[in-house]
């Protein structure tokens, strides 16, 4: 697979929220320990397939998306319910 290694902009900012830091820091240590679906580049320049030999296999974009589910669903919970009256049409 091709890199677009030339033209490309990358930008650094420091973290400085202790809170924020942290949840990066989970988010890139699942992206790491991914194994779906996973390349190892080679000395040589060339990719070869990660082989999962009796290993269970991480898929870090499952774990995200159950992750937002979980934080959804806390945030409905602690929604309040609010009654409105009824207000027959003229």
């Amino acid at each position: 697979m091709p890199r677009n290694l030339d033209r490309r902009l990358e930008l650094m900012v420091p973290i400085v929220d202790a809170a924020c830091r942290q949840q990066l820091l989970e988010i890139l240590n699942k992206s790491i320990k991914d194994s779906a679906k996973s390349w190892k580049l080679q000395n040589n320049g060339k990719y070869t397939r990660v082989t999962k030999k009796g290993k269970k296999t991480m898929r870090s974009q499952e774990q995200f998306y159950r992750t937002a589910c979980e934080a959804a669903g806390e945030i409905i919970k602690q929604q309040r319910t609010r009654f409105e009256p009824h207000r027959p049409e003229n």
